[in-house]
């Protein structure tokens, strides 16, 4: 999940999933080949989040529509377009698939990767320490007592 704070972008953390020359990081809608970002569109990033979260799972084309699509009526073939566009950026010629289809039920990411974990940057937990301040002490705040009486005003006065 990323914050925009001053124009900077605050980055909380989350999963770093990692596989020979690419790096995905799910929160920051980022994959990266060799450290340079990889161009996909966000519902290709979507599938790809969704079959990494349940790898080696298989991942059903309903679980894929519910997940990537919610609430939303999409054919299957934009499923079939997504992971075709997945293996053209993560398939090298001469390594098997790394994405498995399982014809008429789903697909499944079957090449090992390592799962890290990606944390908050500085300018995010800065923010957040900054959010959680109460600000002024209540000695140091300004009250403005309104009573019936003097003596009840010196009364309330005197709770301060």
């Amino acid at each position: 999940m990323l914050f925009r704070s001053r124009r900077r972008t605050l980055s909380v953390g989350g999963p770093i999933y990692a596989w020979g020359p690419f790096r995905f990081e799910p929160t920051e809608c980022r994959l990266l080949r060799d450290d340079e970002p990889v161009s996909l569109p966000a519902k290709t990033l979507d599938l790809l989040a969704t079959l990494l979260r349940r790898a080696p799972r298989l991942v059903t084309k309903e679980e894929i529509l519910t997940t990537v699509w919610p609430n939303a009526v999409v054919e299957e073939g934009n499923i079939a377009f997504h992971v075709a566009a997945l293996r053209k950026v993560l398939d090298a010629t001469d390594q098997p698939s790394t994405i498995e289809t399982v014809r008429g039920r789903g697909y499944r990411f079957v090449h090992p990767f390592s799962l890290q974990q990606m944390e908050p940057t500085e300018e995010f937990r800065k923010s957040m320490i900054a959010q959680l301040d109460p600000g002024p002490k209540p000695q140091d705040r300004t009250w403005m007592v309104v009573a019936r009486s003097e003596e009840h005003k010196s009364e309330l006065q005197s709770h301060l």
